[in-house]
């Protein structure tokens, strides 16, 4: 299993890297960097592995997002997200600008 990594190759753009899973994301994590920027990406081309905690937690991103007025943008969101989203009739494009 491959970790959960956030890291900032530049400014305002984020890369995730490894699982998007329970097993993954069961430690405390920060929404700090979201209210850095106007404007964030975060790119999730190199995300291996995600399930349902994955979809939480770019909903809780959507709602901090939303909170500290940050335009936020996901890209490469992993095709089992998408589907896990869609079988919960959950639109992720209603919530957010995806690339």
């Amino acid at each position: 299993m491959l970790p959960f990594k956030l890291t900032e190759p530049s400014k305002g753009h984020y890369l995730v890297e490894g699982n998007l899973t329970f097993a993954a994301l069961n430690h405390k994590l920060s929404f700090d960097f979201l209210k850095t920027q106007k404007q964030i990406t975060i790119d999730l081309i190199d995300v291996d592995l995600a399930d349902s905690a994955g979809l939480a937690l770019i909903l809780e991103w959507i709602k901090q997002s939303k909170h500290y007025g940050t335009t936020l943008t996901i890209n490469n969101i992993p095709h089992q997200l998408l589907t896990l989203a869609e079988l919960t009739d959950l639109n992720i494009n209603d919530y957010l600008r995806v690339d």
